[in-house]
């Protein structure tokens, strides 16, 4: 069986998805030494959660049929999330306001990144020509960022006060923001101008090419914390598919995280997410057909 831990808290609770014994998915917290179950939303088969705000709630993905419900999970109780019209959300991070970030369907057929708070879905369109949008993360502040795309090409934007503003590329054709701090630093990763797929950190109009690790051709950062450290993946191929290791950036320097031993002569690992305390969260793949939950920590 398989664990995958995607999100930390300050608190050092952790949220991902498990297999069960049947064979399906469940979404889970992790939280001093135990593993809870958090179940599905009524007549769904399986779940994920997603992320994780300092009060403890979690938001995530319930599906049954290849049709995925969002939800919240509070106090031990799951809430659907609404959809902009369409049949399908997904959730894909939350706020320590408790305001909630995803992508859904809208009755057109479109796919349209939103905002959700207090039980109110808001659809926050695209950039200008446009087909669709993919909100991915919220700072404290409300920022929220993600990727607007057309079928030739995608952009990273950031939507703050009613208006979305694309953070251009390092030189290429698309690019896609992952996460925001609440300093509204911004990261992800970008084409450069060879092609090659690179992580970036965005701050004051500006983006910034974090390289790859040594013998690497591509990286993609996935979280950064308040003071600055990104974490995230580089390896081969496009959108870094094989050589896979983590990496945590912090003061101009990347490092490799390493992993668990494998059967491969290198270990492949992912980083998912890093809190202000400086602990990581990501996967392992421990054996050719399982993964671990992995957790680092500086001693």
């Amino acid at each position: 069986m398989a664990t995958h831990a995607v999100a930390i808290n300050d608190d050092g609770w952790v949220v991902g998805s498990g297999d069960l014994t049947n064979g399906s998915t469940h979404a889970f917290v992790w939280t001093k030494g135990r593993m809870r179950d958090l179940g599905t939303l009524p007549g769904d088969a399986e779940s994920a959660a997603v992320a994780i705000n300092g009060r403890g709630q979690i938001v995530g993905t319930s599906d049954v049929g290849g049709r995925p419900h969002s939800f919240i999970w509070q106090s031990g109780r799951m809430t659907r999330i609404g959809s902009l019209g369409g049949p399908a959300t997904t959730v894909t991070a939350i706020n320590d306001g408790g305001q909630v970030v995803g992508s859904s369907e809208t009755k057109d057929g479109a796919t349209h990144a939103f905002l959700w708070q207090q039980g109110h879905t808001r659809d926050l369109g695209a950039l200008a020509g446009d087909s669709g949008s993919n909100a991915v993360a919220i700072n404290g502040r409300g920022q929220i960022v993600g990727v607007s795309y057309t079928a030739h090409r995608s952009h990273a934007f950031i939507w703050q006060n009613g208006k979305m503003t694309d953070l251009g590329t390092l030189g290429g054709t698309s690019s896609t923001a992952t996460a925001v701090n609440d300093e509204g630093q911004v990261v992800g990763w970008s084409q450069t101008r060879t092609g090659a797929e690179h992580a970036f950190l965005w701050q004051s109009g500006r983006m910034r090419d974090l390289g790859v690790l040594s013998g690497a051709t591509g990286s993609s950062a996935v979280a950064i914390n308040d003071r600055g450290q990104v974490v995230g993946i580089s390896g081969d191929g496009g959108s870094v598919t094989t050589n896979r290791r983590a990496f945590v950036w912090e003061a101009g320097t990347m490092t490799d995280l390493g992993g668990l031993h494998t059967w491969k002569s290198q270990p492949e690992a992912f980083a998912a997410d890093v809190n202000d305390r400086g602990q990581i969260v990501g996967s392992n793949i421990a054996t050719m057909d399982y993964g671990s939950a992995l957790l680092w920590t500086k001693r």
